[in-house]
């Protein structure tokens, strides 16, 4: 044992020695890599250096020859490069470059100046734009703002005092002469926005934030004065007030005839349409001057002016100018589509070929009409002041009309409909034609009551169209979080205002459909007399003539024809339903004052069946959820034994979903005369 451990000592002495010898060569590699590592980088170094003095020694003689030639973008350009390699420190000091470089940009700057005044004092704004935009590169740009900004204010100022009095002597030229054209308070307006939109952006985005931003505030401050006077002007020549106060004031008069006049919509639109242009178009202009401002505001480059203008802008009077025409705006608007809507309500008719009045599709395009309208300003104000009405309206004109039209409108289908039940079961050529007369007039009623309620349903269908469009509209426009909050508030009003459309129509069809369900009841109380217990030769007999669940189709059928044309399809959809919820419901009932043998559990399930197959064909609904207890109680009733429930019950049950209770299944399986109760009360359901 002594031996073996010494010979174990002995390996592994010998094995820590190799592993030393190992480590120590490792490490003369790593070192030896390390040190090349060093070397190479000191290479890379130097060769970077190298370059760098190369450009810095092409950029001086560059600025020298674009000097001499006076292409001072090219300098500019070429002192910015050699700018940036100083900055990267990777050139040194040990050359005179720097100095040199310094002397060519003092040349190039004087003869910027020089240029500068030059083309100040010839009124040559190109060039005074070209020149000054070369100062952020030179790294002086508030030098440069200043000439910037100075472009853009004899610009904008030109281009404003032009349009004005263009506009001037447009009015003074209708004034003084009949049938002269009108003066164009648009278009002038428009020409001064973006005369002033193009001073502002004509150093373009080169000149940096800073000049962007000096160059939008002095545009918009040469244009805002005129700008709002265009939109003074065109509220006085329109006679916006007095307008304003014939729409809005009281409409009785103090002997209890009407106080005055109101515009006709016709008239309105053409006022309604400038005022949309002009809204539209200072919105779109002050949202431009605020993304500019806030570009250069949030990276620090805006002067303490532009930053002031940024944070007053919609208190400015151009804005205070859009707001009073929005006013305007709203106003007429509203009185717009109030009587639009009355003189649609009075001239309702149900058109030929049509399931709906004229009011239903002529109400929602005025709707839509206004809503796109409101959209199109630009104004998150407009468009939800607008909505508002649009839904007060809704709530208030459109339904007091429908509601008026489908007063009595269930009974009258319901008479309609037993009419001609009668004149089908009189036969053709037995009424005369008086009676021909009687039944057309008859049948027009039929038509104008079915009218009455398809209006709810879509008017409901309408209301949803238009929000989803206004939905969509409304996310593609750049409106503040905050404005985009208040417009789906506006909208999901709109979505309550459908859901009360929808829930009248429901009543009304339940109506209808509790109306139809006697007309069946015949046919269904045969179902009292039937027995389910058969023998084979009643089985047979049932097999060969159904004795009840065929005479309940065909009745169903019958009211089908009848409904069919008179509705639109999801009217007609929800009637059938609620008739065979009705059936379905007086057909349980029954069946489980009923006893059942084998053969007549295979009957049910046969007649069921076929209620399931036929009543499907009369609708585009899926009916199967109608008849779901029904299928359910006809499978119980068919099993072999009481126990058999428990291969569908439970985690049994696989994808079949039990409409029926424990308690009821137990229920069911009592009337299987051939089942035990105690086998039946022992099931753990």
């Amino acid at each position: 044992m002594l031996e073996l451990a010494g010979l174990v000592e002995e390996r592994v002495e010998g094995l820590c020695e190799r592993l030393e010898d190992s480590a120590g060569l490792a490490g003369r590699v790593s070192a030896r890599v390390r040190e090349l590592d060093r070397a190479q980088g000191r290479v890379r170094g130097t060769l970077r250096r190298l370059d760098a003095l190369t450009e810095r020694a092409s950029a001086l003689e560059g600025v020298k020859a674009a000097l001499a030639s006076e292409d001072f973008e090219e300098a500019t350009r070429l002192v910015r490069v050699f700018r940036e390699i100083e900055a990267g420190g990777t050139a040194g000091a040990e050359d005179d470059k720097a100095g040199s470089m310094a002397i060519e940009v003092r040349q190039l700057e004087e003869r910027v100046r020089v240029r500068m005044r030059e083309a100040e004092e010839s009124g040559d704004s190109d060039q005074l734009l070209r020149f000054a935009a070369l100062w952020g590169p030179l790294g002086k740009p508030d030098e440069g703002r200043t000439a910037l900004a100075a472009v853009a204010t004899r610009r904008s100022t030109k281009a404003a005092e032009e349009a004005w009095d263009g506009l001037l002597a447009q009015i003074a030229a209708h004034e003084e002469r009949q049938g002269a054209k009108p003066p164009d308070f648009c278009t002038v307006f428009a020409v001064i926005l973006r005369s002033s939109a193009a001073a502002a952006a004509a150093a373009g985005d080169a000149a940096g934030q800073g000049a962007v931003a000096a160059m939008t505030t002095a545009a918009y401050a040469a244009s805002e004065a005129r700008a709002a006077g265009i939109l003074q002007r065109f509220g006085e020549h329109r006679a916006l007030v007095r307008l304003a106060q014939d729409v809005s004031g009281p409409r009785v008069g103090p002997d209890g005839g009407p106080a005055r006049q109101l515009p006709d919509p016709r008239a309105l639109e053409g006022t309604l349409q400038e005022l949309l242009l002009m809204i539209a178009r200072g919105e779109e202009y002050l949202c431009w001057v605020e993304s500019r401002l806030k570009g250069a505001t949030e990276g620090g480059d805006a002067d303490q002016g532009s930053a002031d203008l940024l944070g007053g802008l919609r208190s400015k009077p151009l804005n205070t100018a859009l707001g009073e025409l929005q006013g305007f705006y709203c106003l007429l608007e509203r009185c717009y589509l109030e009587r639009s809507i009355a003189k649609a309500a009075a001239m309702d008719k149900l058109p030929p070929e049509s399931l709906t009045s004229s009011l239903v599709d002529d109400a929602f395009y005025l709707l839509l009409k206004c809503a796109r309208r409101a959209a199109g300003s630009r104004s998150p104000q407009c468009l939800c002041n607008v909505l508002s009405n649009i839904n007060q309206i809704l709530v208030s004109d459109v339904k007091a009309a429908v509601q008026r039209r489908l007063r009595g409108s269930v009974q009258r289908l319901l008479s309609g409909l037993s009419a001609e039940d009668a004149e089908q079961e009189a036969g053709p050529g037995r009424t005369g034609a008086e009676g021909g007369d009687r039944g057309r007039t008859g049948q027009r009623g039929v038509q104008e009551a079915a009218a009455a309620l398809n209006n709810l349903d879509v008017c409901s269908d309408y209301i949803q169209k238009l929000r989803r469009e206004l939905e969509r509209t409304a996310q593609g426009t750049p409106y503040a979080a905050s404005d985009k909050d208040r417009i789906r508030s506006c909208l999901g009003d709109l979505g309550k205002t459908a859901g009360d459309y929808r829930a009248l129509s429901s009543s009304a069809l339940e109506a209808v459909a509790r109306g139809i369900v006697p007309r069946l009841r015949s046919n269904l109380d045969i179902l009292t007399g039937i027995s389910y217990e058969l023998s084979e030769t009643d089985y047979s007999a049932y097999e060969a003539e159904d004795p009840w669940a065929q005479r309940v189709l065909a009745s169903l059928e019958e009211c089908s024809e009848l409904l069919q044309p008179l509705l639109t399809q999801a009217n007609y959809d929800s009637v059938v339903h609620l008739i065979i919820d009705a059936i379905v419901g007086r057909v349980e009932a029954m069946l489980m004052q009923k006893r059942f043998n084998q053969l007549g559990a295979l009957q049910l399930d046969k007649e069921v069946r076929g209620l399931v197959s036929q009543t499907s064909n009369l609708t585009e609904r899926t009916v199967r959820d109608k008849f779901a207890r029904l299928s359910h109680i006809s499978t119980a009733l068919n099993l072999d034994s009481p126990a058999e429930i428990l291969d569908y019950w439970g985690d049994n049950a696989g994808t079949m979903n039990w409409r029926l209770t424990g308690r009821e299944v137990k229920q069911v399986l009592r009337l299987r005369r051939d089942f035990a109760p105690d086998d039946i009360e022992l099931l753990a359901l």
